[in-house]
């Protein structure tokens, strides 16, 4: 593996984004939300809420609560939200318009 302060021995000829399914995202992540409250009286984070420790420390001296690590080294941890009906990526916009639009030959 290449140090930081040595050069790329490979040229990146490539790059490709995709969108992940429903059971992708619940796989990934290491939390479902379901609290709307985000802080208690005290400031502290709410169980299940967009703060909850599990998501990554809040502190810079706290550990992860999922992976341990302080909080310059925690990459930072996904939730998902399941939500009552569905809500359209307005990125895709274009590309779905784009699809209507094609002609098949």
């Amino acid at each position: 593996m290449a140090q930081t302060t040595e050069g790329a021995s490979e040229i990146v000829e490539g790059l490709r984004f995709s969108f992940m399914t429903d059971e992708e995202v619940r796989k990934h992540n290491v939390l479902k939300i379901t609290n709307p409250i985000l802080l208690d009286s005290v400031g502290r984070p709410m169980p299940g809420g967009l703060y909850d420790p599990l998501l990554g420390p809040m502190d810079e001296q706290a550990p992860c609560k999922s992976c341990g690590q302080q909080s310059f080294q925690c990459p930072g941890h996904c939730g998902h939200i399941d939500l009552v009906s569905p809500v359209y990526n307005p990125l895709l916009f274009d590309t779905n318009q784009r699809k209507r639009n094609a002609r098949i030959l």
